[in-house]
């Protein structure tokens, strides 16, 4: 796979990713296609609470704008509800600097963030780094 880690000796990730825009949900489907882990996609807010609530996921990658509902305050509504998903670590995409909500995600202790375009390596790292803190804190 190049430059891309080999995860074909450990179990696949199983990822959510969480964006009102089809064109990016199906980015994001490709680079899990391409990684060998296991994508969901969720196009609504509410599609995205009825997923999280059936199954447990590894991590998910939430847009921070979206129609309804901000990104931080879906985390904020996942974390505060019952469920499998609780304590997953998230990825939060966005298309603004970290100071415009560094704030939010040190109050909600969201674990990671990255700013939009998103390039595969850039995908893939963020979210091993995500797994691999988590793993040592757990």
């Amino acid at each position: 796979m190049g430059l891309f880690h080999d995860h074909s000796a450990k179990e696949a990730i199983n990822l959510l990713c969480i964006d009102d825009d089809p064109a990016t949900c199906r980015l994001y489907g490709e680079y899990g296609h391409i990684l060998d882990w296991i994508t969901d996609q969720a196009l609504t807010i509410e599609t995205a609470i009825e997923k999280v609530s059936q199954a447990k996921f590894d991590a998910i990658v939430v847009d921070q704008s979206m129609d309804s509902l901000s990104g931080i305050e879906l985390i904020q509504r996942i974390r505060s509800q019952e469920g499998p998903n609780q304590d997953t670590p998230f990825l939060l995409c966005t298309i603004y600097s970290i100071e415009e909500v560094a704030a939010e995600l040190n109050r909600l202790n969201v674990e990671a963030y990255v700013q939009k375009p998103i390039s595969l390596a850039r995908f893939e790292q963020a979210v091993l780094n995500l797994l691999d803190e988590r793993s040592f804190t757990a």
